[in-house]
């Protein structure tokens, strides 16, 4: 599906990770930020919320939506779903100066949503959350794909990564102190959700024959596709215990950060 090679998968500079834009603590804006054309904007976000804003995010979902919502069993299961649902509209909404109750997605052929072309055919984004905690990426005019792991998280990540890391990533992983060798998994496995996310097709993918590690344990560098797309990966770290990744198409991303106010934002 993907490899990587010596023109394309040297580091890219980290700039804007590195000088502590993506370091935590992230900043609450003051007012809304303008997404450039070269920007890829970062988001976090607590889906514990309060009932009120509960009540909101779900007056912002549609049919297709409540459907959904409505299969969770667990109550605070279905309640972060809604928020997380919620929370990406009101993102969306101020880029693209719509109310979220406006927005519906249309999904693509494996179940990727995109905004409608008569909404904006520019925009992209993708999310994902784990436990209380969600993430939010958006850049134009690219695809783009996020992923994040606690790394806290208990996996059996010495079967899972002889099974699934490519041949390189798995050398990485086996040259870390045993000690250190569900990190790095956990940093590995969320460029594996990303890139598929990315690309469309989630985890649905021969996810050893990807190897999205340089020879440097690089956290920033650039993939070759199968037909000659180039992909930038980005590993960061919102909180001190998580790990993602953000991946999009083309090099030279200028990475920003922000935390969303669990209150209505000033904005």
């Amino acid at each position: 599906m993907s490899q990587t090679t010596d023109s394309v998968n040297q580091p890219k500079s980290s700039t804007n990770c590195d000088d502590a834009v993506c370091n935590p603590p992230w900043p609450y804006p003051d007012q809304f930020p303008k997404l450039l054309s070269n920007e890829i904007h970062l988001w976090s976000a607590s889906l514990d919320v309060s009932p009120e804003r509960i009540r909101f995010y779900e007056s912002c979902m549609d049919s297709r939506e409540r459907r959904r919502a409505e299969r969770y069993s667990v109550e605070l299961s279905r309640e972060r779903f809604i928020c997380a649902r919620g929370i990406l509209k009101e993102l969306l909404g101020k880029y693209i100066h719509v109310e979220p109750k406006s927005i519906s997605f249309t999904l693509g052929r494996l179940g990727k949503p995109y905004l409608p072309d008569n909404i904006s055919s520019e925009l992209q984004f993708n999310s994902t959350d784990t436990q209380q905690e969600a993430l939010f990426a958006f850049c134009r005019s690219a695809e783009i794909g996020i992923d994040v792991e606690f790394l806290t998280r208990n996996v059996r990540h010495h079967e899972i990564a002889r099974r699934k890391f490519s041949r390189r990533e798995y050398d990485q992983y086996l040259q870390h102190p045993k000690s250190q060798q569900k990190n790095f998994f956990l940093k590995i496995w969320t460029r594996k959700e990303a890139y598929g996310k990315a690309k469309g097709f989630g985890i649905r993918y021969r996810l050893n024959s990807v190897n999205l590690v340089d020879d440097a344990g690089s956290d920033r560098l650039s993939v070759l596709d199968e037909i000659g797309v180039i992909w930038e990966i980005v590993q960061f770290s919102p909180e001190p215990d998580i790990t993602a990744s953000v991946v999009a198409a083309g090099t030279g991303w200028q990475i920003r950060c922000f935390r969303l106010p669990a209150t209505n934002p000033a904005f």
